[in-house]
């Protein structure tokens, strides 16, 4: 199931690198050359060797995820982050304690600025959701059997 998921997230990046870069009066050599660029850019291998990268990179710890980031709302916040799980209690008013909130923010200090675009894609796949409905980064924490 995580292959497929790889697959398609690729796949998604790839297209809209394509769009990104075909203009209206682009030659079709241009075009294919372009896809096959696309092809070895956004490879299984590319996305291991970005996860390693990071992995081993002193930087990494400056990366965090959140659900509430407080300095975005207020720049002199003294707090990280705030990461908040709804137990789904039901009312009359829109709510966070209502809501499923299931979409994370990343955030870094400006340190690490010349990793963003990398930790960007890294971001984007842990994010994304398999057939279950559930992100990557759950399963990892969950260790389930589709990530092992």
């Amino acid at each position: 199931m995580l292959d497929k998921a790889v697959l398609e997230f690729l796949e998604k990046l790839k297209e809209e690198w394509l769009r990104k870069q075909i203009a209206p009066k682009i030659t079709e050599d241009k075009i294919n050359k372009l896809k096959h660029d696309a092809d070895e850019m956004f490879s299984k291998s590319w996305l291991e060797k970005i996860i390693k990268n990071l992995s081993n990179s002193k930087d990494v710890g400056r990366l965090k995820y959140t659900t509430h980031p407080p300095k975005f709302s207020h720049p002199d916040a003294k707090l990280d982050a705030i990461n908040f799980e709804s137990k789904n209690k039901r009312g009359n008013f829109l709510a966070t304690g209502n809501l499923v909130c299931v979409n994370l923010d990343m955030y870094s200090n400006s340190g690490a600025a010349y990793l963003k675009k990398d930790y960007i894609y890294v971001y984007e796949f842990l994010v994304s959701k398999l057939q279950d409905d559930r992100m990557v980064v759950d399963h990892l924490r969950a260790s389930t059997p589709e990530v092992q």
